[in-house]
């Protein structure tokens, strides 16, 4: 049966109904979050989300006829949604336009605002708490507020549309948009050059009629698991009561900490305690280390020159290091001949920088000057960021109810690892890998 079958003569009251019961069985789901999903699990989740996707569309669209109509069973339109036509998610490859709509498959067709003006209006209904609006977004039955509410999809688009475009990890990885919490995919082993391609390729030249000795290449399984980021804001209540447009400057400050952490988690998570595993802690991370005399706290030429030959992956790499490196990195010269001049290593151009003829990505975010890995040398593409859509909003009074502050609460959903499980040995013995960092120089 279709949805649009299903629910051909429902009213919009039963819309609305029939919606709250999908959040609340999707909700039921939640005390699993840190477990695995069975193939069933993950089959009903999907089927949820879909479902719910259809009624806000079709929640959206009914609402100006039960005006009009005043209530009556309504005829809801074969065009509404696309749940029923989703394409099975695929993967953004760095230089593809990363958008939400692109993402979740929501290029063509408008996205659903839950009947809010704009973000501003929709957070204030948040704050109030007692917003009808914000039923359908309610993420637990009895007091809404306490299980805080969906962002609805206009304004969850807007927070990621600036942080897809302007977090550099998100920008130059891999993404994979996620529709469960606990997504699996095979992937080729990494293999050893020496005997074999992708852990069991091989090739032969044979006569006529010759035999071949067969080979199955080596397949190992990923396993993207949403780690829950939460971020918290909480102002004065005189601040919110008083500063014009407050909530809009709280959604700013949440969008741009959002930004800021997923890039750092992505960057330096350690695999532990709900944080995803970054790039700097791939198993495959080549370390190069100092060479014997070198001062602490520098940066030499045949640092650089040791790291870029590790590469595997060389021409689609970035150099990314702290800010604090780059009086170092100036410095650098490759000298010309016994009494020839010293070319600058580190070459700019209208801001952008570059070495080896490769970009590079200054960021505070990595480890700071002297420390390991403060600066990497990596094929960004390797690393698979995962993104569940949803965004959550909560606030609460009863927290910091005696210091009369507000606790704004934000969250999402998301993983990342790097798709290399293991270093790349090739023909000649040599151990690369498209992602090699330099070692403590203390």
């Amino acid at each position: 049966m279709t949805f649009n079958s299903k629910y051909k003569n429902h009213t919009l009251a039963q819309l609305k109904d029939a919606l709250k019961a999908l959040v609340n069985e999707k909700e039921s789901y939640k005390d699993r979050e840190t477990g695995e999903y069975s193939a069933a699990d993950q089959r009903r989740i999907k089927e949820i989300v879909d479902e719910q996707e259809y009624l806000y569309y079709a929640i959206k669209m009914a609402e100006p006829q039960a005006a009009a109509a005043g209530g009556v069973p309504l005829e809801i339109s074969n065009s509404v949604g696309r749940a029923e036509y989703r394409e099975t998610p695929r993967v953004f490859i760095p230089g593809e336009k990363k958008t939400y709509g692109r993402l979740w498959g929501m290029e063509n067709r408008a996205l659903n605002d839950g009947g809010f003006r704009n973000m501003g209006d929709f957070m204030r209904s948040v704050w109030i708490g007692n917003d009808q609006r914000l039923h359908a977004l309610a993420m637990t039955e009895g007091t809404p507020s306490e299980g805080g509410y969906m962002v609805p999809e206009r304004f969850g688009e807007m927070i990621w549309a600036d942080v897809l475009e302007k977090s550099f990890m998100l920008e130059n990885s891999t993404v994979r948009p996620m529709e469960v919490p606990t997504e699996k995919f095979p992937a080729f082993k990494i293999g050893d050059h020496s005997a074999n391609l992708y852990g069991g390729i091989v090739a032969y030249h044979t006569e006529e009629e010759g035999s071949l000795t067969q080979a199955d290449p080596g397949l190992r399984m990923l396993t993207l698991n949403a780690k829950k980021l939460t971020e918290l804001c909480i102002p004065s209540g005189e601040l919110t009561e008083d500063v014009k447009d407050f909530d809009s400057l709280v959604t700013t400050a949440l969008q741009n900490a959002l930004k800021w952490f997923l890039d750092y988690y992505l960057l330096r998570g350690n695999g532990a305690g709900g944080q995803p595993l970054g790039l700097l802690n791939a198993p495959s991370l080549i370390s190069v280390t100092k060479e014997s005399g070198q001062s602490a706290d520098t940066i030499c030429y045949a640092n650089l020159k040791k790291m870029y030959a590790r590469n595997c992956n060389r021409l689609r790499s970035t150099w990314i290091c702290n800010d604090n490196l780059l009086p170092e990195l100036m410095e650098i010269t490759i000298p010309i001949g016994t009494g020839g001049t010293h070319v600058p290593l580190l070459k700019e151009s209208n801001g952008s920088m570059t070495i080896f003829g490769r970009p590079v990505i200054l960021t505070e975010k990595a480890p700071t000057l002297g420390d390991a890995k403060d600066i990497v040398f990596a094929d960004v593409s390797q690393y698979l960021a995962g993104l569940l859509r949803g965004i959550q909003v909560a606030k609460s009074i009863h927290v910091h109810f005696t210091t009369h502050k507000v606790a704004y609460r934000l969250i999402v959903r998301y993983d990342g690892l790097h798709m290399w499980d293991q270093t790349l040995t090739k023909k000649s013995s040599d151990v690369v890998s498209p992602i090699v960092a330099l070692g403590e120089r203390a």
